[in-house]
């Protein structure tokens, strides 16, 4: 819900107006402190006693003069002696408040001054014992006492002249300091009117936006109100207890109640516990948080009607009390929605699992007749036929190699589209690999009448790393594709280099036909023929260019085509392929010798058929054969007598032909270490990898041809009963990496590897024995795999694999069983590693310092 502004003051303006209401109080504090002293410093200026003092010190000069002027008078007349002895109290009495009056302590404080009153008090000390003694001693010592009167005459006179100045000057100071303090005042009085002036523009400010956020609120409410009438969810305001205070008209629309029937009543009577009785919400006397609650719920209508909903519950505080917000979400269209998809899902799942059927049908129940017929059309080639049989012959041949073809091009679909199409890179001469395509398809171009050249790259460096067999693949269809729609032309095929790390760019370049601009965009869609007429000139599903365009995807690279119609087709293949100086040649490890001359063979295959085809092809071969109609045959054929070779076929009954060649592995039989060559119509690569992974040298995929079984019983070897001698590390991966990183920081990568891997192998070993830990088996031995490929540790990427296969099989005993050797290879690897100059026990810097 919208926040409606609070008519408060925000603290920035709060703490405006208490800096306002300090100065204001300090000011006022400051005027009343000012206005006490200066009434204080007037009165003391008003006072009598203040006025007087200038007067009391002329009196005592005056005094003293009139005492004299007595003494003078009584020496004429000794009746005047009275007269004498009043004047001469009234001096004493003047000098002695002189003396003692608080008023005159800093005229007693003056050096000058304090002589002058000891003269004084001398001059009264000498003469009190005449005056208060008889008369004629008084009158007899009258001219000695006027003669000491008019002695001290001139400190009374300078003590009224002192005085009066010292007084004159403290009343200048005092008048200053009233002054100062009527500055002051006036000061703080102009600190106090513009406090108050702030004030006042402070609360007029405030008082304006205030009145804003009125009308802000205002409108608020009025946007709140038509929210809440105009929404599609329902909003239900609860009190404290779960009384209904508010109901919009969704709320109404959903549940069927009036507002005024729904206001008062209780939520629960549209939540309702669940089945179980309990409560589907929280309670509403819990503490008030912040956020939203949100549960899946079911609710029920005015009709009693259940369907699922969504609720969204928060809470406020409103003074002392708190209110609650529902939100509700009527979400019956929305799960329908989601059971139609589950639904639509399943529905997917289910083609996807009958399109893999089908694959696997056509991959085995298609191959294993085609096999046959092959197979036996490649044995009755050899006998005597008349001319017509032997033509008969040449075109069932031809119509049972293009249904292979049109097979293989929607398996290879398939297995492209399923993502497990895996890139077996490694060193590879793409002057060879372009020789043998143009080898391949020069007898279909000279019956064209098509020439085919090639042109090698300019620096003369044709080897690469890459997967040799998907990019034969790749030239093949390209290839093939343009001399099917050449006729009469050239065919060339050139290899460039575009800089000195690639890429690489294959060009296949024709004469042909060429291609309309409208239909250059939608060449490389599946089972896209751009003459579909039925006199088209050359014959297909389609399927070729979009198996290129997975492959070069799959590689990392591009395609594009440039054509016009009438002049011909140029294909470019541009592919991330790491390219090789002429003396960076690969060490090839060194493998047992082929097998050759004459074979004894031992061929296990249930289907009758295919056993007799597969035993008179190597019977005319000239090798000596035995026959094993099982797996369990063919293991205990194998246990008693050494064959040179063995033919396994995969899908029979009891023991398959995986499980037999395991077996035959892993004991100590007669042919133990002898090659076997899986017989199959599986044709998926995950099933070819799992079959190779599983102990088989070679796999012949039916239909089987004379050529195609002598070319595997050539290539394949005995397994050598000690591991081969296989290159620990590929030290142009390491080149590579000081290259492209510098030597410093590639050497911190390398021992950072080292470390790591050292702990996960000894982690394995830790948990050899653990069943629990084979749930992460497969994810360690995969991050381990990465990290040595990444840094050239070859033999170890091997074993990973293989170990990584083997998860993959489900067999993770066997997987389990692998990790000590593994652990052995380990150590020799980093032993390689320390021969080239990394060692594990140099300081790792932090990570930090990578970057």
């Amino acid at each position: 819900m919208p926040t409606i502004a609070s008519p408060s003051a925000p603290p920035a303006d709060r703490l405006r107006f208490a800096l306002v209401f300090l100065v204001v109080l300090a000011s006022a504090i400051g005027i009343v402190v000012e206005t006490l002293d200066v009434t204080r410093q007037i009165d003391a200026q008003s006072s009598s006693n203040s006025d007087n003092l200038q007067w009391a010190l002329s009196q005592t000069d005056v005094e003293l003069l009139n005492l004299e002027i007595a003494m003078d008078d009584a020496r004429h007349d000794i009746a005047k002696l009275g007269k004498l002895r009043v004047r001469y109290d009234v001096f004493f009495s003047r000098v002695k408040t002189l003396e003692l009056g608080s008023v005159f302590t800093i005229l007693r404080g003056n050096a000058k001054m304090s002589a002058c009153f000891d003269h004084l008090k001398q001059f009264l000390a000498a003469t009190q014992p005449l005056f208060d003694g008889p008369d004629p001693a008084l009158w007899d010592a009258l001219p000695d006492l006027q003669t000491q009167a008019r002695a001290v005459m001139p400190e009374a006179h300078e003590i009224a002249l002192t005085g009066v100045s010292i007084f004159a000057q403290r009343a200048d100071l005092r008048r200053a300091d009233v002054k100062n303090t009527l500055i002051q005042l006036a000061v703080l009085t102009l600190v106090l009117v513009l406090a108050f002036v702030a004030l006042l523009v402070m609360v007029l400010r405030l008082d304006r936006g205030n009145r804003l956020k009125a009308a802000l609120n205002a409108e608020t409410l009025a946007r709140l109100d038509a929210v809440m009438a105009t929404s599609l969810d329902s909003v239900i305001t609860l009190d404290v207890v779960g009384r209904i205070v508010d109901f919009n008209p969704s709320a109404s629309s959903t549940f069927g109640y009036p507002k005024e029937q729904a206001m008062g009543c209780y939520l629960s009577l549209m939540v309702p516990p669940d089945a179980q009785g309990k409560a589907q919400l929280p309670a509403l006397n819990a503490p008030v948080t912040k956020g939203h609650r949100r549960h899946r719920i079911t609710a029920r209508r005015r009709d009693g009607v259940d369907f699922p909903a969504e609720i969204s519950l928060s809470s406020a505080q409103a003074g002392a009390r708190s209110v609650h917000v529902v939100f509700l979400r009527d979400l019956s269209q929305q799960v329908a929605a989601e059971q139609a998809l589950v639904t639509a899902r399943d529905e997917a799942l289910a083609g996807e699992k009958a399109k893999a059927d089908l694959l696997v049908v056509m991959s085995h129940e298609i191959r294993t007749p085609l096999n046959g017929m092959i197979g036996t059309i490649d044995l009755l080639d050899g006998t005597e036929l008349a001319p017509h049989q032997r033509e008969y012959l040449r075109i069932m041949a031809a119509s049972g190699r293009l249904l292979m073809h049109h097979v293989n091009d929607v398996l290879d679909i398939a297995r492209l589209d399923s993502g497990k199409a895996k890139l077996n890179l490694a060193p590879l001469d793409l002057s060879h690999l372009v020789g043998e395509v143009i080898e391949n398809q020069t007898p279909a171009s000279q019956v064209n009448g098509n020439t085919l050249t090639y042109i090698p790259p300019t620096d003369g460096r044709t080897r690469v790393i890459g997967d040799a067999a998907q990019l034969r693949q790749v030239l093949m269809n390209l290839v093939g594709n343009a001399v099917k729609f050449t006729k009469d032309g050239t065919i060339t095929l050139q290899v460039l280099h575009r800089s000195n790390r690639g890429p690489t760019e294959i060009l296949v370049r024709d004469t042909g036909i060429g291609i309309v601009r409208e239909d250059l965009g939608r060449i490389f869609e599946d089972f896209v023929t751009l003459d579909p007429s039925y006199a088209r000139h050359a014959s297909g599903t389609g399927l070729g260019l979009g198996i290129v365009r997975r492959i070069v995807t799959r590689m990392g690279g591009k395609i594009r085509v440039e054509s016009k119609a009438g002049e011909g087709s140029t294909f470019r293949v541009s592919l991330p392929l790491a390219i090789l100086d002429s003396g960076d040649q690969p060490v090839v490890p060194e493998t047992p010798q082929a097998l050759t001359g004459k074979l004894s063979v031992l061929v296990v295959e249930d289907n009758d058929f295919n056993r007799l085809i597969v035993r008179d092809m190597l019977l005319k071969e000239g090798h000596t054969v035995t026959e094993a109609t099982d797996g369990e045959e063919g293991i205990a054929q194998a246990n008693a007598q050494a064959f040179d070779a063995i033919l396994m076929d995969i899908s029979m009954p009891g023991i398959d032909g995986l499980q037999a060649a395991n077996r035959i592995r892993t004991g100590n039989g007669a042919s133990c270490n002898a090659p076997i060559v899986a017989l199959t119509a599986h044709a998926l690569q995950a099933e070819t990898d799992r079959f190779r992974a599983g102990g088989m040298q070679e796999v012949l995929i039916k239909p089987i041809t004379r050529d195609t079984l002598r070319a595997v019983l050539t290539g394949v070897r005995p397994v050598s009963a000690s591991p081969p001698v296989v290159e620990l590390l590929d030290r142009r991966v390491l080149a590579d990496l000081r290259t492209s990183l510098g030597a410093a920081k590639a050497h911190i990568l390398v021992l950072r590897f080292l470390g790591d891997t050292e702990r996960r192998v000894a982690d394995l070993l830790a948990h050899i024995d653990d069943p629990v830990y084979e749930a992460d088996l497969m994810a360690d031995v995969h991050r381990m795999g990465g990290s040595a490929a990444m840094f050239g540790a070859v033999a170890l990427r091997t074993e990973l694999s293989a170990i990584e296969a083997l998860c993959k099989q489900g067999n993770k005993p066997a997987a389990r069983a692998a990790i000590p050797a593994l652990a052995a290879l380990w150590q020799r690897t980093a032993e390689a590693f320390r021969d080239e100059g990394y060692q594990e026990d140099e300081p790792l810097p932090q990570a930090s310092n990578l970057r």
